[in-house]
């Protein structure tokens, strides 16, 4: 008997900003400071990346090349897409080792 199988993909289960938050921070804390694109690209397309440009004001195929893999974007670009979901950047201290 063949397992069938099929892609995953982490944005058809983040439904709420508290789902988005908890993706975001287990991605920065697993993968480090490149982890935010992916979890920030399997967000947006889970709000859907036409309706996320919109929001943001950014162009969609400038959304795409920020949030790819190759894509370095600016804190301007991560600001306006963290808005467009309801959330914000914000720094605490580390936890002492």
């Amino acid at each position: 008997m063949t397992l069938k199988t099929s892609p995953w993909k982490p944005g058809e289960y983040i439904k709420t900003p508290d789902d988005a938050i908890a993706y975001i921070e287990a991605a920065l804390e697993e993968v480090g400071p490149e982890g935010i694109k992916a979890a920030l690209r399997a967000i947006s397309d889970s709000e859907g990346m036409s309706a996320l440009a919109r929001k943001t004001g950014l162009n969609r195929q400038g959304l795409y090349r920020a949030l790819s893999e190759e894509g370095d974007p600016k804190l301007s670009t991560l600001n306006a897409i963290l808005d467009a979901l309801g959330l914000r950047l914000s720094v605490t201290r580390k936890s002492a080792a």
